[in-house]
């Protein structure tokens, strides 16, 4: 029973591996841009009247819209491509790239960065309520086509010990894995 549980466990971890769909609503307070959607326009993303973006932000911290391209993220804007930028996340029902929340929009086209018109995007779920906390948990490192910065990355190991049936102490470790262990156990 433990194994067939611990196993239906794994399976679902997995198929929740992405954020919930989102949008991407504009906030910038007694601007023109307040409550603006943001659009695919010409290959990128910008203030739009229709093609409304949605998508993800996968495990690896790419920014998945629904048609299958991916957010590239440069200087002078953030474009649709074959192959994404990261990491995108979500914090406070808002977009951020890079752990930055900093956007700005520049003849109508979203940038990523500080500008002269800076906004917040909000990432909006269908029943327009802000999309719950998001941050990637796996893939390759930063990518970010225009830039050649470099970023420490610090990993963070959770470790649960939990007592078994039989009295003895039981160390499983890593993060998900560790929680679908230790819930599994629990259950049984």
């Amino acid at each position: 029973m433990f194994t067939k549980t611990l196993a239906a466990l794994s399976f679902a971890a997995i198929a929740l591996a992405d954020s919930e769909t989102f949008g991407l609503v504009i906030i910038r307070s007694g601007s023109q841009y307040q409550y603006s959607s943001i659009s695919v326009k010409d290959g990128k993303l910008a203030i739009g009247t229709d093609k409304y973006v949605e998508g993800v932000i996968t495990d690896s911290g790419l920014f998945k819209l629904s048609d299958g391209s991916y957010a590239v993220v440069k200087d002078d804007g953030i474009y649709t491509g074959s192959e994404g930028s990261s990491p995108f996340s979500i914090s406070g029902g808002y977009l951020a790239y890079d752990g930055s929340q900093a956007f700005t929009i520049n003849n109508n086209d979203l940038v990523a960065g500080s500008g002269n018109t800076p906004v917040a995007l909000r990432a909006a779920l269908s029943s327009g309520s802000a999309a719950p906390d998001f941050s990637p948990k796996g893939g390759d490192s930063p990518k970010k086509p225009s830039s050649n910065s470099s970023n420490d990355t610090t990993t963070t190991t959770h470790t649960i010990t939990y007592q078994t049936a039989n009295g003895a102490n039981a160390l499983t470790g890593a993060g998900m894995g560790a929680a679908i262990a230790a819930a599994a156990a629990f259950l049984i």
